[in-house]
């Protein structure tokens, strides 16, 4: 059997101003939204670099870092337990 790494949540939800959070944490769809937050904070992309304000990459001048995972790398993972 598989073990649905989701499937024990804490009962209070984290913090948000996204009204489709809101509104998908009420009524019948909880316990899947709630399934679907989580899975998905866990899965998010890294954030990408940002430009300093003389428009260069901040990592110009830096070697870059090999256990980023880049973008490529990310499309090629296989799909995250609770999908």
């Amino acid at each position: 059997t598989t073990v649905d790494p989701y499937e024990n949540l804490p009962e209070e939800d984290e913090p948000t101003h996204c009204s489709i959070c809101l509104t998908y944490r009420q009524g019948p769809c909880r316990p899947y939204w709630r399934k679907v937050e989580a899975c998905t904070k866990d899965n998010e992309l890294p954030e990408k670099k940002e430009e300093d304000d003389n428009g260069d990459d901040d990592n110009s001048n830096k070697k870059e870092d090999s256990s980023e995972e880049s973008e490529e790398d990310y499309e090629n993972r296989p799909d995250p337990p609770c999908l």
